[in-house]
């Protein structure tokens, strides 16, 4: 392949693995001589998949900057649906007449009001009878889509569109890779910048959003007129616009330190269970919400692992009575959550013997209800049980995270680590 055409595939950052699926549809559209001989055609549709911010097209763009050779059309919703179609009839003859060409069909899950209900709508079956009108004419069409269950099985099978892309959130390499390459485009960029923290804040977040809270951050500093982008801007950015915290410069309050404490706890259970899972934690209120403790500890399908999840969410509860010595009503969130963990486990899988599972089919008998809820108040009792015996194993910790986050309002990992260092010195 031409290295220009390589080249603009440098645009997209990371999806190493979707890069070269595009690399070699490039590769069949410029050389089709090559593939002619073994008696194949070029892929007649390619499908775009995912959530929106991803970057589809992106990569629908730049899939079709490498084919030079071809002309290019795109088909975005901008007109009423009469006109619409009728737009769409005159893309496909325009293209079929300066082949070969290339239609993009921009977010074509937008180009109706249809559903998975009522998929038969006008300009669905256009473009369906449009791409088999242009078989075989040397026209590929492009389609990016955020939700492909509202199209027409028939619209998207193999036959129109061969290839099917699906784009994922980034992955921890991918996310840093793509942070990097948007800080490179800021200027003055202080030392303390930490790409690799950056991206654990920022786990499961699409593209835009990594692009967005990086431009966010510039905004911060350049409000505070400093002289350099800091780290700091970037974390007040990251719970703007993922957590919805607009200002972490607020003056303590007197519900400070139980938030703090309320906090500390989810922490330390998480830390227990997987130690460095936790990310970012933080007593700064949101609207009803008085902080907020993420993390990204493994779950998988074992009871083990939900065990640990109803765990977390007693920790709040477990620390308060640890350190207040009563129970705080503002652990109610949590321990709704940790009861609906532990009765789907033992209502809908079964975990505590069969005779426990529930049959939508015919119905609860009142008996089976009322041992599905002493099963689940024994289960809570022991879980909450085990989760005061990790906070009272970790009461130096519990300590020092909570006065952290007094002090600091937010602490990130590598906060939480260095208490660790001072811990085991």
């Amino acid at each position: 392949m031409a290295k220009k055409t390589v080249d603009i595939f440098d645009e997209i950052i990371g999806y190493n693995d979707i890069k070269k699926q595009l690399m070699e549809i490039a590769d069949i559209m410029n050389n089709r001589e090559v593939y002619a001989k073994f008696g194949v055609k070029v892929p007649r549709g390619v499908l775009f998949t995912g959530a929106p911010g991803l970057g589809k097209t992106l990569m629908a763009n730049c899939l079709m900057e490498a084919a030079p050779g071809w002309n290019k059309y795109v088909l975005r919703k901008t007109k009423s649906n009469g006109d619409f179609v009728k737009e769409i009839k005159d893309t496909f003859d325009e293209a079929v007449k300066n082949a070969p060409a290339i239609i993009l069909l921009d977010d074509m899950d937008k180009f109706a009001n249809g559903d998975n209900k009522h998929p038969d709508c006008d300009e669905y079956v256009t473009i369906q009878s449009c791409i088999d009108f242009v078989k075989n004419k040397d026209v590929i069409v492009i389609a990016t889509v955020n939700k492909p269950f509202k199209l027409p099985d028939a619209l998207i099978r193999s036959g129109r569109f061969d290839r099917h892309i699906h784009m994922y959130y980034p992955s921890d390499e991918d996310a840093r890779l793509i942070i990097a390459s948007y800080l490179k485009k800021c200027k003055n960029v202080a030392q303390d910048i930490d790409t690799e923290l950056i991206a654990r804040l920022l786990i499961g977040q699409s593209c835009a959003v990594l692009e967005t809270i990086i431009n966010e951050s510039g905004l911060c500093a350049g409000y505070e007129r400093a002289d350099k982008l800091q780290m700091r801007h970037i974390l007040d950015a990251t719970l703007k616009i993922v957590y919805d915290i607009p200002n972490r410069n607020v003056e303590s309050d007197e519900d400070t330190e139980r938030r703090a404490y309320h906090e500390a706890g989810h922490v330390i259970v998480n830390e227990h269970f997987s130690p460095g899972s936790v990310t970012l934690a933080t007593v700064i209120r949101s609207g009803r919400t008085g902080g907020v403790t993420t993390h990204n500890r493994f779950h998988n399908n074992t009871y083990e692992s939900v065990e640990e999840t109803a765990c977390v969410c007693l920790g709040s509860r477990a620390a308060m009575e640890y350190k207040f010595g009563i129970a705080d009503i503002g652990c109610s969130g949590d321990l709704s959550k940790s009861f609906d963990i532990i009765r789907e486990n033992i209502s809908e899988n079964g975990v505590r013997g069969f005779g426990l599972l529930t049959d939508e089919r015919c119905g609860d008998s009142q008996v089976r209800v009322t041992k599905i809820e002493t099963a689940c108040n024994v289960e809570l009792e022991r879980l909450y049980l085990e989760t005061k015996k990790i906070i009272h194993d970790n009461v130096d910790f519990l300590e020092k995270v909570a006065q952290a986050l007094i002090e600091k309002k937010v602490i990130t990992c590598n906060d939480i680590a260095e208490i660790r260092k001072e811990l085991a010195a």
